[in-house]
């Protein structure tokens, strides 16, 4: 488990509006 790619998908797929 890589923290730092989740973490990079959480803020490219973070879609608040």
């Amino acid at each position: 488990f890589i923290e730092t790619k989740y973490a990079a998908y959480m803020l490219k797929y973070d879609s608040t509006p």
